[in-house]
């Protein structure tokens, strides 16, 4: 799988983020996953990560 990037505009409630920062994220099949702050995968659905990354 190949890493893509993604921008965090709204903080989730799982994880730590940072608004405005980049992050690196994969397709999974149930969702996306993407590295947080401390390197933790936290995994979203399709719709929940479209809520705070673009």
């Amino acid at each position: 799988m190949s890493d893509h990037v993604c921008e965090c505009y709204e903080l989730p409630d799982q994880g730590y983020f940072l608004v405005g920062k980049q992050y690196k994220y994969q397709y999974i099949i149930d969702g996306i996953h993407v590295k947080d702050e401390n390197g933790i995968d936290i995994n979203f659905d399709d719709i929940k990560w479209l809520w705070y990354f673009r």
